[in-house]
């Protein structure tokens, strides 16, 4: 079923009522927790005039209406709601064999295992089901969701330029500091699409995703 206009639209609207609370649960609540360091800084302006809220507003509106639907092979040049085609699939742990059928999204996932791992062959669902968990995060008032494609981070556009990219990807106003200090405080998950796309082994991906937000992370103490 292709998008159309009127049903971009639409998902505007429906954004709404789930982005407030996400902003009023994992935003806002921080803003004030960082009201010290944002005076050192002398952007402590951008806490009075909401600015730091409208960011984040318009960065889950965007997220919420690219999650919402995508491309598929049969129809290239449709947008097709998401909702339409996402078939729930299990996944079943390789240590201890516990099978998760995602239906719904349950955070104990991440909360037991910090990070998971999804592999199969070619074509099997894997980036529409990053896609539709990111979605869950969202509607599900779970956690603030950040959807990166690895085939677009080079030497010159690490993870968290990425990231910033995405958070603020036109007048460049934001603070990459900022962003450092949310990733602190635990409220965003990342979700990574296409190791198999990407032109370094797994494991050296891995570790340079960790040690680049490990030494900012250090870094800024």
């Amino acid at each position: 079923m292709e998008i159309t206009l009127s049903e971009v639209k639409d998902i505007a609207t429906i954004a709404k009522p789930v982005i407030d609370p996400l902003i009023n649960t994992f935003i806002t609540p921080h803003i004030k927790k960082l009201e010290k360091w944002l005076i050192e800084k002398g952007i402590q302006k951008k806490v009075v005039d909401g600015f730091i809220e409208k960011k984040f507003d318009n960065y889950l509106q965007r997220a919420y209406s690219n999650f919402s639907s995508m491309n598929i092979l049969v129809f290239p040049n449709q947008q097709i709601n998401i909702k339409e085609i996402y078939v729930p699939l299990s996944i079943v742990c390789s240590k201890n064999q516990e099978s998760y059928r995602i239906d719904s999204f349950d955070m104990k996932i991440l909360e037991k295992y910090k990070r998971v791992l999804i592999s199969d062959s070619a074509g099997m669902g894997k980036s529409t089901l990053s896609k539709w968990i990111a979605l869950k995060l969202i509607e599900d008032t779970l956690s603030i969701p950040v959807l990166i494609e690895l085939k677009r981070l080079t030497s010159d556009n690490k993870l968290i330029d990425e990231i910033f990219k995405q958070i603020d990807p036109l007048d460049k106003s934001f603070d990459k500091e900022l962003i450092f200090k949310f990733l602190e405080f635990g409220q965003f998950t990342i979700l990574l699409d296409g190791f198999d796309e990407y032109n370094m082994s797994l494991g050296a991906v891995l570790l340079r995703i960790s040690k680049t937000l490990f030494r900012k992370q250090e870094k800024m103490g």
